[in-house]
């Protein structure tokens, strides 16, 4: 789930890079590519539970 600015395809992309890497606690830092602009965007994940990850060109991507 995403924000207005967030497309679902690039929500899944940030999901998927959000879940292969190993987390040592606090922030989770993902590069995701968006298919909808060709380009790839640095997020920043941080919470448990929720996770919240931002970057991007205001991009807000929720992940339960």
């Amino acid at each position: 789930m995403g924000s207005s600015r967030t497309s679902c395809a690039f929500a899944e992309v940030v999901r998927s890079a959000y879940a292969t890497q190993p987390r040592r606690g606090g922030t989770v830092v993902v590069n995701a590519y968006s298919p909808i602009t060709g380009e790839t965007y640095r997020m920043t994940c941080t919470g448990s539970g929720v996770v919240t990850c931002k970057g991007g060109d205001n991009a807000v991507v929720y992940l339960y």
